[in-house]
């Protein structure tokens, strides 16, 4: 095919909607940041959960809090430079009583969320390792 069919097919899908943007994929290795996903199941009343919820998600390192359905009802992401500033948002986060299991990954994927991405340009803006040109 020619290069203009797939750009009108393209064109064509984000005036649909079908393709609604385009995200960076962030190495975040390359700025010494380590990502990782928390699954909680609790057991609370919904007034609870929710204020749960707006409390967590006003953490510093937290990006993304968001309710699920299946063996677990909420997952956070977390970013961090070090273990022990992950242990310390870890503690925060898995304080409360009405937590009744947690499984806890270190993940590298793509995070097209643009608070996720603007957090990774301040780390690296602050980080000695990266220099504005890498940016």
């Amino acid at each position: 095919m020619r290069k203009w069919i797939y750009l009108e097919q393209i064109s064509h899908l984000e005036k649909s909607g079908l393709i609604d943007g385009y995200y960076a994929h962030i190495n975040v290795s390359k700025i010494g940041v380590v990502t990782t996903m928390i699954l909680l199941k609790t057991k609370t009343t919904p007034k609870e959960k929710e204020e749960y919820l707006e409390r967590i998600s006003k953490i510093e390192n937290v990006y993304s809090v968001c309710e699920i359905i299946g063996n677990y009802d909420i997952i956070i992401g977390i970013y961090s430079k070090t273990e022990k500033e992950k242990n310390e948002i870890l503690d925060e986060i898995l304080k409360e009583s009405f937590i009744t299991d947690f499984d806890i990954s270190n993940v590298q994927t793509k995070f097209p969320q643009l608070s996720y991405i603007e957090e990774m340009f301040k780390i690296a803006k602050k980080s000695k390792d990266v220099s504005e040109e890498e940016l």
